[in-house]
């Protein structure tokens, strides 16, 4: 019963915290609330300019998708396969 009590004195604190930070900022995920100076369309865009050039994220997604298309006529070559194969078979 003390598990149970604890975990909802620690849900009671968090929605407390929540109600009371106005919900602004970011979380850390240790309580304390990040704030930014910059207005949303500007983070937007700072996480937009953190990105790869197009191509480079297309190239990256085309050689994965090929990787998963080898990996699937593998599997339907051999529909059964062992990772451990036992080895000693019972009849």
């Amino acid at each position: 019963m003390l598990e149970l009590s604890t975990g909802i004195e620690g849900f009671e604190q968090t929605m407390r915290r929540l109600a009371s930070d106005g919900g602004g900022g970011e979380d850390d995920g240790e309580g304390k609330v990040l704030t930014t100076s910059s207005s949303p369309a500007e983070h937007l865009g700072k996480l937009e300019r953190m990105l790869p050039p197009p191509a480079t994220m297309e190239l990256e997604a085309k050689t994965y998708m090929e990787k998963l298309k080898g990996r699937c006529v593998e599997e339907h070559a051999n529909p059964n396969p062992s990772p451990n194969p036992d080895p000693d078979p019972k009849p």
